[in-house]
């Protein structure tokens, strides 16, 4: 059975679930490709932790598959995504360009629908959000078990080699009943954490507001000591 498929099957049941606790939007995500990612070099998940905010039910696969379709809807370029984009040039590119051309690059469309292509993006919270986290919304949301454990199955529908957490490390030490402090750090000071085949990066949100150049690099030297790239 297709990992689309089984993410539909799932998101069925899910939203379900939370149209009985509210009337919120619910947002399907996962695999934006799946025969792009079989194929990828390097398998990587973002874990995010909402999109945000709408006016009605969409698909973030689609969304990512059409980023750059001439459509009002479909072409709202994102500064989340834009900077996905960027750090997922960084680790097929293993670091090597120079941030001049890794700003060129990234602009092109093609590479950046090939690029967007290859990934598995995850929200933790399913139900939009706004341009800034409601907490109390997210830890309400959060703290319903059923919402953790439905997570927690699609998280095990992939066979990622890095997931990538943006500012949500410890929402997943929760989910896998993983003890945070056991992390290690890179002599940069990242944390990580492996896992069978997969290695755990606790980094900050696409979107942060620090210097992107910084941030970019910040990644690709962690990754690149870990010796993933």
């Amino acid at each position: 059975m297709k990992k689309r498929t089984r993410e539909d099957e799932l998101f069925l049941e899910w939203k379900a679930l939370v149209k009985k606790e509210s009337s919120a939007i619910f947002v399907t995500d996962g695999i934006v490709n799946e025969d792009r990612w079989k194929q990828a070099t390097m398998k990587v998940l973002y874990l995010l932790k909402e999109v945000n905010g709408a006016d009605d039910e969409w698909d973030e696969r689609d969304y990512l598959a059409n980023y750059n379709v001439k459509d009002p809807y479909i072409n709202t370029h994102s500064p989340t995504i834009d900077v996905l984009t960027k750090w997922q040039f960084g680790i097929t590119d293993r670091g090597i360009s120079s941030w001049h051309d890794v700003e060129k690059q990234t602009q092109d469309k093609t590479l950046q629908t090939a690029m967007l292509e290859q990934i598995c993006l995850v929200n933790i919270k399913k139900t939009a959000g706004g341009g800034v986290v409601d907490w109390d919304r997210f830890d309400a949301y959060f703290a319903i078990r059923e919402n953790r454990e439905y997570l927690k199955k699609q998280l095990a529908l992939y066979d990622p080699q890095i997931v990538i957490c943006g500012g949500t490390a410890w929402q997943l030490c929760q989910i896998k009943g993983w003890d945070y402090n056991n992390w290690k750090q890179t002599s940069r000071g990242i944390r990580y954490f492996v896992d069978a085949n997969t290695t755990y990066i606790d980094f900050c949100h696409p979107n942060n507001r620090g210097p992107k150049n910084m941030i970019y690099y910040a990644l690709i030297d962690a990754l690149t000591e870990l010796e993933i790239i």
